[in-house]
């Protein structure tokens, strides 16, 4: 979900595992040349999700090891779900909606959570939860919790790779 920690968890992640660190988010603003809440205005989220499944394909081709932080949706859209499951471990970091609500309710840089009132961020953040939990719980790994760390992460993903090679 949005204000779930991704970005700042994946950064403390992949210093913590000595890997590269992708925000794609970060990388879609540079390759289109332009903040995301202005690709939704000018292109639309359709336009959008094109341009996240495909940089979240070419990294991935063009990288072997790294820490990804994918926006909320990406999992959601285009099958990319299946493909991050194809190609690495997928992590899910399930933070209460009241945490997420009270994160992502000053933040101006959400174009799917830019709303009027807070009670209509409330409602949208039940709903987007409600439509990508099923996509979320498919996800390797499920973190639970307000005060995840890297630490933790990293060595239940260390373990989880390597009981996955067998």
């Amino acid at each position: 979900m949005p204000g779930a920690g991704k970005s700042t968890l994946g950064k403390q992640l992949a210093e913590r595992m000595l890997l590269p660190f992708i925000d794609l988010d970060k990388q879609i603003e540079r390759s289109e040349n332009i903040k995301i809440p202005e690709l939704f205005r000018e292109r639309g989220e359709e336009y959008f999700r094109e341009v996240e499944a495909r940089l979240l394909r070419e990294h991935s081709v063009q990288q072997h090891s790294f820490v990804m932080a994918t926006g909320g949706g990406a999992p959601c859209f285009h099958q990319s779900l299946e493909f991050m499951k194809e190609q690495g471990i997928v992590v899910f970091l399930d933070v209460a909606l009241n945490s997420i609500y009270d994160r992502v309710k000053n933040s101006s840089d959400r174009p799917l959570l830019s709303l009027e009132s807070e009670e209509e961020l409330s409602q949208r953040l039940e709903n987007l939860r409600s439509k990508r939990v099923s996509f979320y719980n498919q996800a390797h790994i499920t973190f639970s919790g307000e005060n995840l760390s890297a630490d933790s992460m990293a060595n239940t993903i260390m373990l989880f790779k390597k009981e996955a090679q067998g």
